[in-house]
């Protein structure tokens, strides 16, 4: 003999509702992209070059001696990567409901960043790298956006 259950209760289509507009709603992080390209972008512009790399485990290699006695004289008291502060004031970022672009236009930014091959002797200094710090910040970061769509 077979038991038959079955239910329905008062707001069933409001439930059904209120999740499909919170998948759509979780869909669009745009939010949270935001907030990591503002994040990363100050990042790298701020505490990167402060740090000389060392914040993301990429330390600089020091000026040579010949390199650093010239700077010296023409750009007294700059450090590594920075005459004008170009480079390092010109992080940007673009970002979507499901990305984030980080970048500098800068024109040489990409031989110190990649040690290019045509860049000559310029040895690599990485500037943008997403370390497991980062990567924990990034994943909090939209964690908590998500968090406030659904609240929980």
């Amino acid at each position: 003999m077979a038991i038959e259950v079955s239910f329905t209760f008062d707001g069933q289509k409001q439930v059904t509702n209120r999740l499909q507009s919170t998948a759509r709603g979780i869909r669009d992080l745009s939010a949270s992209m935001s907030s990591i390209g503002l994040y990363l972008s100050h990042l790298y512009g701020g505490e990167v070059f402060a740090s000389r790399g060392g914040i993301i485990g990429e330390s600089w290699q020091s000026l040579s001696q010949d390199y650093a006695a010239d700077k010296a004289k023409k750009w007294p008291g700059r450090p590594p990567l920075i005459r004008t502060g170009a480079m390092r004031s010109n992080f940007r970022f673009d970002s979507d409901a499901s990305s984030a672009r980080i970048y500098n236009p800068t024109p040489y930014f990409k031989y110190h960043q990649s040690s290019d091959p045509r860049s000559g002797h310029l040895p690599r200094r990485v500037m943008m790298k997403v370390d497991d710090t980062r990567r924990r910040e990034v994943l909090r970061i939209i964690q908590a956006e998500i968090n406030r769509k659904v609240g929980a």
